[in-house]
């Protein structure tokens, strides 16, 4: 078993425009549990020293929600400046400056992740001694999803939003499925270099 420490960050900042609903994505009910409650859980099942949740839109709403259900979990509120990779850069200002270990970033509307997936993504990262590692899924209709781009040697070089993606890139069936984690020195010093020049105007990761 492995000593390096590890932090789950949750991203749970997104209005869900998609769903055309009042109601925050993540809140949304599922099998007795809403999708942020099922992340969560899972989340909370790892042997983390922390599960950091970002906030945003309706964060009243989420935030009594996780405070009632998920009391340990420590809620981050992201800025104006949207995007994945600047509510992870917020929530690195609530971890431990002096944390080394890994970050594990989900999705907060991932409510199907398991438990023992998470662990073999962590396992594959570590093992690898990797400083990022993403995990993908492939769909017959990736519409609306990132289209994940490797290098010829088979590792991901670029994650491009379908907005932005050219026609041959819509074709890739490679998509990112929100799950990510980082050595978290080498995610603080990549996270100062974001930029975002891409269709939405987000700090994407």
């Amino acid at each position: 078993m492995s000593t390096r420490g590890l932090v789950c960050v949750v991203l749970a900042a997104g209005s869900g425009t998609r769903m055309v609903s009042a109601t925050p994505k993540v809140m949304h009910p599922l099998a007795g549990r809403t999708l942020l409650g099922h992340v969560m859980a899972t989340a909370s099942s790892l042997e983390t020293s922390g599960v950091y949740v970002v906030l945003r839109h309706q964060k009243e709403l989420i935030g009594e929600y996780l405070t009632k259900n998920f009391p340990a979990a420590v809620q981050v509120e992201q800025d104006e400046i949207p995007g994945t990779g600047r509510a992870v850069e917020v929530s690195l200002s609530k971890i431990p400056a002096d944390f080394s270990g890994d970050v594990l970033v989900v999705s907060g509307d991932v409510p199907l992740m398991d438990k023992q997936t998470l662990n073999a993504l962590i396992e594959t990262h570590r093992s690898g001694k990797a400083s990022a590692t993403i995990l993908t899924a492939v769909r017959e209709d990736p519409t609306g999803y990132g289209r994940i781009l490797r290098s010829a040697d088979g590792q991901v070089a670029k994650i491009v939003e379908h907005l932005d993606a050219t026609e041959a890139e819509l074709a890739i069936s490679e998509i990112n499925a929100g799950v990510y984690i980082f050595d978290a020195s080498n995610l603080r010093e990549a996270l100062s270099n974001l930029e975002s020049h891409n269709a939405q105007g987000e700090r994407y990761l």
